[in-house]
């Protein structure tokens, strides 16, 4: 089968090997945010909609649980916010009828003031939603929202999330220097965080080219301060493990990857050499194809799909 929802598995430095299920047309979001990997937000929408049949997905999801043995989370992750498709929740539950594997829902919680959304996420077992903010200006400036979207009632709907949900709440903080990384603001967020108790907080940098050029990573002294005021886990402390790449076309088993999540030159080196493939013919020929960009960042070079750029 030729899968056009899911992909994977994929490294997780917080869930092991990682299923990945897209359940939404590419970089469709509420959000757009400046760090974001995908790039800037090509369908800027806060309504949910029924973009894809939700047996289709489910179909793909278990033929590759019938494929794949190595796999210790499904996640819902999209090209964008997952909560944004209507059928998310009857997805979730055929899967669970299904499977006895934990699922997770990577999402920028936006949405989760909608009680719909609540009763859809209710019965995974990680919620990660996405906390960049203590107030409405820090927020609009790093996740530059949807109009229709207000800080308060997205405040409220985490909280709201956290009392109903049967599964455990993995928050994530997004650092980036120079909006949301000062003391005061550390400070802020930790109260609303004291607040909500989450099971885990992790604090993450862009270490992959964001949609914004000028956004950069805060420097080692200021996460480590971030780190104990927020009493956080460092995911750049976290082993990133080998990504799992099906078939034997190599452009297009790195293709299926980058779609929804760029890599590394040295990831695609990793995977071509346990493939067997011929690793630079590989390389020449992502970088000869029109549909993939080559961008320096870090120190190396990142691999992604250009349908993510505007």
């Amino acid at each position: 089968m030729e899968y056009r929802y899911v992909f994977g598995p994929v490294p997780s430095r917080r869930l092991g090997q990682s299923l990945g299920i897209s359940p939404i047309p590419p970089k469709t979001c509420n959000y757009s945010c400046v760090y974001c990997q995908l790039g800037r937000t090509k369908t800027f929408t806060n309504t949910r909609q029924m973009f894809f049949p939700p047996e289709d997905i489910f179909a793909e999801v278990k033929d590759a649980l019938n494929k794949y043995t190595d796999v210790d989370f499904i996640t819902f992750v999209g090209e964008g916010e997952p909560t944004l498709y209507l059928g998310i929740g009857e997805v979730i539950r055929m899967i669970k009828d299904y499977s006895p594997l934990p699922l997770s829902v990577i999402t920028n919680g936006a949405l989760l003031y909608d009680k719909d959304v609540r009763r859809d996420l209710k019965p995974v077992s990680v919620l990660m939603p996405t906390f960049d903010a203590p107030d409405e200006d820090t927020w609009r400036r790093i996740n530059r929202p949807h109009r229709d979207l207000k800080f308060e009632k997205v405040i409220d709907g985490l909280f709201a999330m956290r009392q109903e949900m049967e599964g455990e709440m993995w928050l994530e903080v997004m650092l980036v220097k120079g909006i949301n990384d000062e003391e005061d603001t550390l400070y802020r967020m930790k109260e609303v965080i004291d607040r909500l108790k989450p099971q885990r907080v992790y604090i993450n940098v862009p270490i992959r080219p964001p949609a914004e050029k000028w956004v950069e990573m805060p420097d080692k002294e200021t996460l480590e301060r971030a780190t104990q005021i927020l009493g956080a886990i460092p995911l750049g402390s976290m082993e990133e493990g080998t990504f799992y790449v099906a078939g034997d076309n190599p452009v297009e088993g790195i293709l299926r990857i980058i779609k929804r999540h760029p890599m590394r030159e040295e990831q695609i080196r990793k995977v071509a050499e346990c493939k067997g493939w011929d690793v630079e013919k590989l390389l020449e020929d992502l970088a000869s194809r029109d549909d993939v960009e080559i961008v320096p960042a870090h120190g190396t070079y990142f691999y992604r799909y250009k349908v993510w750029r505007i």
